[in-house]
């Protein structure tokens, strides 16, 4: 065979193949997906503990889970509601406090006045003046209850359900079997509750009761009967 001849077909058959592979290779780029980068999975957020509400300024020992509320009866027949928001309370209520509870006659001079048993009432804070019946005193949300009433006669006193007098020390106050001492004397002047042996005056943020110096000006010191 002519060598030139060999020499062409040699070269055409490169060229073919060549064709072959470009044409092999541009068909492989056009099927072949893209790759593509998974998404990951959503994922749900945790839900956050809301911490419930134990016990209140006002009102003592009253629990509520976050969104709940608690009341207390008021003495007018009126309620009062405290709502706990995570772990505080809000738009806590207050009863209002009433001017006159029981009609009592004036006073002759240099006698004290005999009352019916009614409530103690703190004028600032609205709440009453309470007593387990044993030995404790304490003030909390008024209720009505047997243990918030009281009768205040000749300088004594007296809780209505135990029938013990209210007595302290000059510093705390408890209950005690009436006995006629200077601890359980008591003085009703200008809505201060003035304590015969120390001559301090019972004292009150609202959720405890101490003694200090009697002051008129102090609403903290200020109680109705």
């Amino acid at each position: 065979m002519d060598k030139t001849i060999l020499i062409v077909i040699i070269a055409f058959l490169f060229i073919l193949s060549s064709i072959v592979v470009i044409v092999g290779y541009y068909i492989t780029q056009q099927t072949t997906p893209p790759a593509t980068t998974p998404t990951p999975p959503a994922t749900t957020p945790a839900t956050p503990t809301l911490a419930s509400c134990t016990g209140d300024n006002n009102w003592g020992k009253q629990t509520a889970a976050s969104g709940g509320q608690i009341s207390q009866k008021c003495p007018d027949g009126s309620s009062a509601t405290a709502t706990c928001n995570n772990g505080n309370w809000e738009n806590v209520g207050k009863c209002p406090v009433a001017t006159s509870f029981v009609s009592k006659p004036a006073p002759t001079k240099g006698v004290d006045p005999v009352s019916t048993f009614s409530q103690i009432i703190h004028s600032k804070e609205g709440n009453c003046l309470d007593g387990d019946g044993n030995s404790k005193v304490y003030i909390g949300g008024c209720n009505g209850g047997g243990y918030q009433n009281w009768k205040y006669s000749n300088n004594t006193i007296t809780q209505q359900p135990s029938g013990k007098c209210l007595d302290g020390d000059g510093s705390s106050l408890y209950l005690s079997t009436c006995n006629g001492t200077p601890y359980q004397s008591w003085t009703k002047t200008g809505g201060l509750l003035k304590h015969g042996q120390s001559g301090k005056c019972v004292d009150s943020n609202g959720s405890s009761l101490y003694f200090g110096n009697c002051d008129t000006t102090n609403p903290y010191q200020q109680w109705q009967f």
